[in-house]
């Protein structure tokens, strides 16, 4: 399942302390310009492309008031090499342990937890957030005659058609995430 990547998503997690984390189902994902922290202008590398990031909009249980809907937004940035740590690093590993591949899936579960602070890159600079994160695959359930993504507080499905079981839904979401067969047409 794609995602819709039209929206902005909801408030930005801050991470402010090593041990924040925050937890939500994927809602959204849309790659957008970094931000040049000292000029504010749009970060390009020394070639002049622009230096891009990832914005997750996350379906969250926080809550700061009655009008909170709880979604938040999360940045990948960074490198991707696991041992850098970054966000971005940090994601890549969790869904490629996971499932094997590349994708974020709408409707998955994803953890994404400050984990401390690293080396400054230079003088002056301040020390770049180390991550760490999990990420849970949508779980699949028959809706009619196709497999789709629960909705969110729904309950995994009761009735299985004739002779399925739920080692058999497994076993294909498995394979399904191998990339062995292919996702059921919807």
């Amino acid at each position: 399942m794609g995602f819709d990547i039209g929206g902005q998503g909801g408030s930005s997690f801050p991470f402010n302390n090593p041990g924040d984390t925050v937890t939500g189902k994927l809602v959204s994902m849309e790659e957008v310009q970094q931000t040049d922290l000292q000029t504010g202008k749009p970060a390009t590398w020394d070639d002049g492309r622009p230096k891009m990031m990832y914005r997750v909009a996350l379906a969250t249980t926080l809550r700061a008031d009655t009008d909170d809907d709880g979604e938040r937004t999360v940045y990948l940035r960074g490198s991707r090499k696991p041992e850098s740590q970054s966000s971005l690093a940090a994601v890549a590993g969790a869904v490629k342990a996971a499932t094997g591949g590349t994708e974020l899936e709408a409707g998955a579960t994803l953890t994404l937890t400050y984990v401390g602070d690293g080396q400054p890159s230079q003088r002056g600079f301040n020390a770049p957030k180390l991550y760490s994160a999990t990420y849970v695959a949508p779980t699949l359930n028959i809706a009619g005659d196709a497999f789709s993504t629960p909705p969110a507080g729904s309950a995994a499905p009761t009735g299985l058609p004739v002779g399925v079981t739920p080692e058999m839904l497994a076993a294909l979401a498995n394979l399904q995430a191998q990339g062995v067969v292919g996702q059921p047409p919807g």
